[in-house]
């Protein structure tokens, strides 16, 4: 068995239960560490959240049939639900609406509580950050990323689309990359290009790449 840092840690049984001075193993920060099951219990009751709802204030016991979170936990399998300490499990989840269809809220209920963990976005990543490496080898977008060679991209020098920099460089490296790599298209997004050495022979290479609103 190795961890998500590679190291290989013996075959061990599969435990039978817990207490809170036994040891557990997890990665954090890249390495591999070891914490109590008392640790463990305690960063997640930090990140849980308990609304309480009161009889009276918040609900009607034998009327109310639904409560209103303050949070959105995304799926009833994030929750707890206790009436007077008692777990509850017929209950459904809509947004921030918690609903009884069975009954609703019985009489002689006093308190309610909802444990929660609220939900956390990973978040889109930053402009700029996504290369070709992180898209899923066999993907659609993966084989759309690689059936043509743009003429702009920075690791051929970068064509210059206003028609002032040279673009020789850029052009003939990207046409030789394509050559190379059995690449069958070679796109020249609409601007200006600008050749300031000889021009690359664009009809001799024709047969491997096409050219789109191309202004020489």
């Amino acid at each position: 068995m190795t961890t998500g840092v590679g190291i290989r840690l013996p075959d061990m049984p599969s435990a039978t239960g817990f207490t809170d001075s036994d040891f557990v193993f997890m990665t954090q920060n890249g390495a591999t560490v070891k914490g109590t099951v008392a640790q463990l219990k305690t960063a997640v009751a930090v990140n849980a959240t308990l609304e309480t709802f009161v009889s009276g204030t918040n609900f009607t016991p034998g009327v109310t049939t639904s409560l209103t979170l303050a949070n959105t936990y995304a799926s009833p399998n994030n929750i707890g639900v206790f009436f007077d300490g008692a777990p509850q499990f017929d209950f459904t989840l809509s947004g921030t609406t918690l609903s009884f269809p069975n009954g609703g809220i019985p009489q002689g209920t006093q308190k309610i509580f909802v444990k929660g963990v609220v939900p956390r976005s990973i978040g889109a990543p930053s402009a700029g950050t996504v290369d070709d490496n992180t898209v899923k080898i066999g993907s659609a977008l993966y084989r759309r990323i690689n059936s043509f060679v743009d003429v702009t991209d920075p690791q051929w020098g970068g064509c210059d689309l206003a028609g002032v920099a040279d673009c020789t460089t850029a052009v003939r490296a990207a046409i030789a990359y394509a050559l190379a790599h059995g690449i069958s298209g070679v796109y020249f997004p609409a601007g200006t290009y600008r050749f300031f050495a000889a021009s690359p022979s664009l009809d001799r290479k024709r047969s491997i790449f096409d050219v789109y609103q191309l202004t020489l």
